[in-house]
């Protein structure tokens, strides 16, 4: 819808971390997940059937490109100038009783443009009702657009295009029955954006809501999340920070569901830069991240005191570090080859 979930794949990393055998009997097998379980593109759900990712148009529909872990894109719309020429309809699937709904809660636009209630086709696929702007001939001020039977927008248009303050709903319920669905609450039984506008793209302060749990709000451009935002997942987890061409892009902090944390620099959705993470049993990694892995230098904390400081390889010790026993209050050098300890300077 964010432009999601959107929502996606399940990212994983798993690291050893090795200490002498003196000190340690076995080995500790760290387990850090990135991201958990984000929406996929494709569900078994009825309301992933949709299509809801698609740029509509009255000639043809083309697809979006899929984010990895965010739904972007999916509502963009062509500009009216590519369209067919607008038709007079007596038949309407939209209801006067919604049109009349939408009039008592969104005020007239107070711009002195003259307009009128018009009724009408875009197409073979798109239905308006709503305000017309009388002098240009186009959609303005308060309207309802019913798209491919898939997509509702309602709210205020300028120019002939989304602008301003509105909803757009996309559908996961029949849509012979949407007008007797309260489609103006924030139902949870269905997606939806409900925000700010653009020239047919969500741009500014909005929200957006899917079935599976996924909930956003922040800020968007271009009809992608931009900016800072708030970031809740089907499992629990919550992401808050910075958003960037609709993937997790800047510094933020996501705390699982299971109580760990990571705090730090993302790229395109994954741990990249500096950062920290911390699990509840009390261990703790801070340093360097490449794509989800500890990658460069950093230090590793156990609950009982010890400690690795050094360089890391795709989630493994390697080349130069120390460890601390916190007994003998001393730290030892050492040399390591992808997670396997090679040297020990005592």
């Amino acid at each position: 819808m964010g432009s999601y979930c959107s929502c996606a794949s399940s990212l994983r990393f798993n690291e050893d971390v090795v200490l002498p055998k003196n000190i340690l009997n076995k080995q500790m097998q760290l387990d850090q997940s990135s991201i958990a379980q984000y929406p996929k593109e494709k569900h078994t759900r009825k309301s992933t059937k949709i299509k809801r990712f698609k740029t509509y148009n009255a000639q043809k529909r083309k697809s979006e490109k899929k984010s990895v872990i965010i739904q972007q894109d999916r509502n963009s719309f062509v500009s009216s100038s590519s369209e067919p020429r607008h038709k007079v309809i007596t038949n309407s699937k939209i209801s006067q009783e919604l049109v009349n709904k939408l009039y008592s809660l969104y005020k007239p636009l107070d711009d002195n443009i003259p307009v009128e209630n018009v009724e009408l086709s875009v197409g073979d696929s798109m239905e308006y009702r709503g305000e017309w702007n009388k002098f240009k001939g186009e959609r303005h001020g308060r309207g309802i657009l019913l798209i491919n039977r898939e997509k509702l927008y309602f709210g205020y248009w300028k120019n002939d295009k989304m602008n301003g303050f509105g909803k757009q709903i996309y559908y996961e319920f029949n849509i012979e029955n949407f007008n007797n669905i309260d489609i103006f609450s924030e139902n949870k039984n269905y997606s939806y954006y409900i925000g700010e506008w653009k020239n047919n793209y969500q741009e500014g302060k909005g929200k957006e809501s899917w079935p599976d749990g996924t909930y956003y709000e922040g800020d968007f451009k271009n009809g992608k999340k931009w900016g800072d935002g708030k970031l809740q997942l089907p499992d629990g987890s919550i992401y808050e920070g910075q958003f960037k061409d609709g993937e997790i892009n800047g510094k933020g902090k996501i705390i699982y569901s299971d109580k760990r944390e990571y705090d730090g620099e993302w790229i395109n959705n994954k741990f990249n830069g500096k950062g920290v993470f911390t699990w509840p049993d009390g261990r703790k990694y801070e340093g360097e991240y490449m794509n989800n892995l500890k990658d460069g230098y950093g230090i590793f904390e156990w609950p009982n005191g010890r400690k690795y400081r050094g360089h890391w390889a795709k989630g493994k010790q390697n080349d130069e570090g120390e460890i601390y026993d916190p007994i003998k209050d001393k730290w030892t050098a050492g040399k390591w080859n992808m997670g396997k300890k090679v040297k020990c300077n005592i």
